[in-house]
């Protein structure tokens, strides 16, 4: 039987991850690889390709399972904020680390987290499960984490077009990354944020204002994630969108009051500013661009005793300048003249039903810029730790589409390199107070983000023939 037939047997009777992997008879062949493949490649290696992100379900489960009861931080901080809410505490008083360490113990004594500075709002997070006991609402969180892991993987395929030598292991992969396992390990909300961020990549591809405005303004009130995709609407003159946005916040905000309180709001607000200047942020746990010139440059005797290079006069106008940089090419590219005579999707009749499709190249060039942006905001925030590294399955899920009929070895190999770095499991908490030039090893993740920016931003400036990056990118979604 050949590759193609076992193939057709398997569509017959999918395994579970057909569910994850909207899969076709019709599926377009990889164009290197799948003459080879249909015609000489033995059935083991057809079979190995469901087996692995069978495989990869089944390892996640495990490890999950493994350390579903372990006290730790993170989903324990939601949870008491959230159980806080409920009892009408004064939630001011989250930014008093002391004082809700004490509350975290009320429910569970065997780990301590702060509120940090996440805003008011990130207290709702964990309020559907905030009525059951904290084990038990740490398992239901983390039943609702994977299938949102499971619903934003669906997507992901689903529009990018991947065929099927692409998105089998795409998915193994995307289940094996060390961000996804933090996530888990931790209960963290990221996983969560990926699915919302990648309904917002949905709605922004497919001119759906309503969709994309909603899921960026809930990315942007519960936990300030996705950011400089505002800019990004702003730039690509998206009003509908922003319009959407800024009234999900108004609204959540607003509805949420009440309970949160005002007073909370301020003492946020005026907390914020010394976010980025918090020494902690110099060990390398945070990988962060910030992060790295902190640890290079500024002495502190608990967090970094020994920098390679100390100047902490220049930190500031280097931590700037560098966000200028990333800003700068960023908005350079967006305001780029795109491919065809007009970038703009054309004008809609005002009592249109629906927007009209964007043209094809365009909305190629629009996955790529929205990989770009999200992939800067990682970068530019000062307090993105491993798990936050899992909202960037959707830009490397964009670049593979892209990169798929690319005859070109150079990008491919910077996509790869991109992913392992941020994908695999390097040690680089060992190094968090290191000194010398040694640390330059402790950044691994950021290093991934700045290929995968770097690789979206120059895919997304079309060619002499008017193409993003003289190839493809994010197909069309199969009906």
């Amino acid at each position: 039987m050949t590759f193609y037939g076992v193939i057709t047997a398997y569509h017959a009777s999918p395994p579970v991850t057909s569910w994850i992997l909207p899969l076709h008879a019709d599926s377009e062949p990889h164009p290197v690889l799948s003459s080879k493949l249909m015609k000489r490649e033995p059935l083991h290696l057809a079979r190995a390709l469901w087996l692995a992100p069978l495989a990869a379900t089944v390892h996640l489960a495990v490890f999950t399972a493994g350390v579903l009861d372990r006290p730790t931080h993170g989903f324990v901080a939601y949870y008491a904020a959230a159980r806080l809410v409920t009892e009408g505490a004064e939630t001011h008083q989250f930014y008093d680390d002391d004082w809700f360490r004490r509350q975290v113990a009320r429910f569970e004594s065997g780990a301590s987290d702060i509120y940090n500075l996440n805003p008011p709002t990130t207290a709702l997070l964990a309020i559907p499960v905030a009525a059951l006991e904290h084990r038990a609402a740490r398992r239901l969180w983390t039943v609702l984490s994977a299938l949102c892991l499971a619903v934003a993987l669906r997507c992901l395929v689903h529009e990018t077009g991947m065929p099927q030598l692409q998105a089998l292991p795409f998915a193994a992969f995307a289940l094996l990354v060390q961000p996804v396992h933090a996530n888990l390990r931790y209960g963290q909300a990221y996983l969560v944020m990926l699915a919302l961020l990648t309904t917002a990549w949905y709605g922004y591809r497919h001119a759906r204002p309503a969709v994309c405005g909603s899921a960026l303004g809930a990315l942007l009130v519960l936990k300030m994630a996705g950011s400089l995709l505002w800019p990004l609407l702003l730039l690509r003159r998206r009003w509908r969108e922003l319009g959407w946005s800024a009234a999900t916040v108004c609204v959540i905000v607003l509805a949420s009051l009440p309970w949160l309180h005002r007073h909370a709001w301020e003492v946020w607000l005026e907390l914020l500013p010394s976010l980025s200047l918090k020494p902690e942020l110099a060990v390398t746990a945070y990988q962060t661009q910030s992060g790295l010139l902190r640890h290079l440059l500024v002495p502190d005797l608990r967090w970094n005793p020994a920098p390679w290079l100390p100047a902490p006069a220049l930190e500031p106008a280097l931590r700037r300048l560098g966000a200028a940089v990333i800003l700068g090419l960023s908005v350079t590219a967006a305001l780029w003249p795109g491919p065809g005579p007009r970038a703009s999707m054309p004008r809609q009749p005002r009592r249109a039903a629906r927007p009209a499709a964007r043209p094809e190249p365009e909305r190629r060039r629009a996955d790529l810029l929205f990989a770009a942006f999200t992939a800067a905001g990682i970068i530019l925030s000062p307090v993105s730790l491993d798990y936050h590294y899992a909202l960037l399955l959707i830009p490397m899920a964009i670049l593979a589409a892209d990169l798929r009929s690319s005859d070109s070895w150079p990008p491919r190999a910077l996509l790869a390199a991109a992913m392992a770095l941020i994908g695999l499991d390097l040690g680089y908490g060992s190094l968090g107070t290191a000194g010398g030039p040694i640390a330059l090893l402790g950044y691994p993740k950021l290093y991934g983000a700045w290929l995968l920016w770097g690789l979206a931003l120059c895919r997304s400036l079309p060619k002499r023939d008017g193409r993003p990056g003289g190839g493809t990118t994010a197909a069309a979604p199969r009906s």
